[in-house]
């Protein structure tokens, strides 16, 4: 799960010219690379300079099922999970994006050790509200043997509190909040994202679709790109048809009911061609 590229950088010492190659995309196996920032380090072969790269990097762990991106744009990040969530494979993944390279160490620490990193956001929040510092601090989740652990930085140095495990059972599952988790589909969740949840400020999108039988109001995933006029495909009765949305509009999360279903990824009506194309690709990756 390694794939690697190729840059061609100048050391900022000796200013010699050098081929670095480095992964674009791994897995649990370079885990420990990524925390101690190994995988973004570079040094000269020339005089020894050491140079931390800042370079898109995904990070994909099959076993607890989440994918998270660092520094790639953002827009082609979203259509690649929209693309992505069409497939078997990863459809019950959990989908990451993130600028900051301490935030995509921190996801990743979060989803392995299966911790929801919304509550963990607004656990931070909470944190930082309760100290009343000052100088607020950057809350970050760590993990050493069998210690959760939240580090506080800033100027001042650095703090460790336990993690308190008793807020977040409460938190996880208090109703509204269980009903906020199961409908938000957001991609990046920081601390701006959390701030919108303590104040109930997540809206989702939604739109009612007309199928064979009938037209009924579906959610709409925060990746997914609807127009009115698109097909989609929805479950109807236990199967799984295609209907065509109607109208759209947004909703506060709170005020949704809880009975809803979301789409599945909008699709163009499809022809002959379009199946003929669907089946070329099929065979040329059996060949793969």
């Amino acid at each position: 799960m390694m794939n690697k590229d190729v840059y061609i950088i100048t050391c900022s010492k000796c200013d010699k010219e050098n081929r670095y190659e480095d992964y674009s995309c791994v897995g649990p196996d370079q885990r420990e690379s990524i925390i101690d920032d190994s995988i973004m380090t570079y040094t000269c072969p020339h005089c020894g300079e050491k140079t931390f790269l800042k370079h898109p990097l995904t990070y994909i762990d099959p076993v607890h099922h989440f994918i998270v991106q660092y520094g790639q744009d953002k827009e082609q990040f979203f259509h690649g999970v929209e693309q992505l969530r069409t497939a078997p494979l990863y459809k019950d993944y959990i989908f990451r994006y993130t600028d900051s390279w301490l935030s995509f160490k921190e996801k990743i620490m979060i989803l392995e050790n299966d911790r929801d990193d919304r509550l963990m956001e607004l656990y931070k929040l909470a944190l930082k509200n309760e100290l009343d510092e000052e100088m607020p601090s950057l809350f970050l989740f760590n993990k050493e043997e069998e210690k959760e652990l939240m580090i506080a930085l800033n100027p001042n140095g650095a703090r460790a509190y336990f993690f308190n495990r008793d807020w977040y059972d409460i938190k996880e599952n208090d109703p509204l909040i269980k009903k906020i988790l199961k409908y938000d589909t957001s991609l990046m969740v920081d601390n701006t994202w959390a701030k919108r949840l303590y104040d109930y400020r997540i809206s989702v999108s939604l739109c009612e679709v007309q199928t064979k039988l009938q037209v009924r109001t579906y959610l709409i995933p925060s990746y997914d790109h609807v127009d009115v006029g698109d097909y989609v495909y929805v479950y109807e009765n236990g199967e799984r048809v295609l209907g065509q949305v109607m109208t759209k509009n947004f909703k506060n999360i709170a005020d949704v009911p809880d009975h809803l279903h979301f789409i599945e990824k909008a699709l163009p009506i499809e022809t002959e061609y379009d199946n003929c194309l669907l089946y070329t690709s099929d065979a040329a990756d059996d060949r793969i």
